[in-house]
C-alpha cells in the first residue's frame, strides 16, 4: 500500500485479518499510533513500514510480533538506539533495514542475534572501526551488512577463517570480505553456505523472499 493517503486510523481496518503474512505500507503517514494496530496481527512474517513518522515506542509495540522474519523501517528519523535495542525481542528476526534513521553503532544498540542481513545506511556514526566490531561481535549469524546505498560494495560478510580474510582483505577497507553486489534500494541477504560472488547471485535469485523494494 504505497501513498500517502495512508494514516494511523486507516490501518485499525487490517486488525481483522489474522492470516496476514506480508505488509508493506511505503510512504504512508504511519506513526507508533499506527504500530499499535500492527501489533496485533501476530501472523505477520514479513512488514515494510518505510518514510513515516514511526520511533522508538513504536519499534516497541513491533517486538511483539514474534513471527516477523523480515523488518524494513527506514526512513523513519524518529527511531533512535532505544527503539532499535527493543527489536531484540525478536527472536527469529533474519533481515533487518533500519537506513535513514538515528541509529548509530554505539555500546547501547541492541540487535537480534538471529540476523542475518543488516542495512544501516544514512546513519552517522556508523562506520567507527569501534562500533563495527561490536556489530561483529554481537550478530554472530550476520552475512551481510549494507552501509553504502551507492556502493559497488553493499555487502560485507562475516564469520571468514583467519586464512579467507587475508585473501580478501585488499578487496574490503575494513578487512571484510565482499559478499554479492546487490542493487541499491534493496536489503542485501546473503543465501547461507555460498562459497563465491556467483554463488551468493546465484541464491538471491532463487529465492529473494528477504529482499526489499523500498530503501
Amino acid at each position: 500500500m504505497d501513498s500517502r493517503e495512508i494514516s494511523d486510523s486507516g490501518l485499525r481496518h487490517l486488525r481483522k485479518l489474522r492470516k496476514l503474512r506480508s505488509l508493506d505500507v511505503f510512504s504512508g503517514r504511519i506513526t507508533d499510533a499506527g504500530c499499535t494496530h500492527i501489533a496485533s496481527i501476530k501472523s505477520l512474517e514479513a512488514l515494510e513500514l518505510c518514510g513515516g513518522g514511526v520511533g522508538d515506542l513504536g519499534c516497541t509495540l513491533l517486538s511483539g510480533l514474534e513471527n516477523l522474519t523480515s523488518l524494513n523501517l527506514s526512513q523513519n528519523e524518529r527511531i533512535t538506539n532505544r527503539g532499535a535495542s527493543a527489536l531484540s525481542a525478536l527472536k527469529a528476526l533474519k533481515a533487518l533495514n533500519l537506513s535513514n534513521t538515528r541509529v548509530d553503532t554505539s555500546g547501547n544498540l541492541r540487535l537480534p542475534a538471529s540476523l542475518q542481513s543488516l542495512a544501516l545506511y544514512g546513519c552517522s556514526g556508523i562506520e567507527d572501526d569501534t562500533g563495527m566490531s561490536l556489530l561483529q561481535m554481537n550478530l554472530p549469524r550476520l552475512k551481510c551488512l549494507r552501509l553504502n546505498q551507492h556502493s559497488n560494495q553493499d555487502g560485507v560478510m562475516f564469520g571468514m577463517s583467519n586464512a579467507e580474510s587475508q585473501m580478501d582483505t585488499s578487496n574490503s577497507s575494513q578487512g571484510f570480505a565482499p559478499a554479492a553486489r546487490f542493487h541499491a534500494g534493496e536489503v542485501a541477504y546473503a543465501g547461507e553456505g555460498t562459497d563465491s560472488e556467483d554463488d551468493a547471485m546465484e541464491a538471491n535469485d532463487e529465492d529473494d523472499s528477504d529482499y526489499s523494494e523500498h530503501d
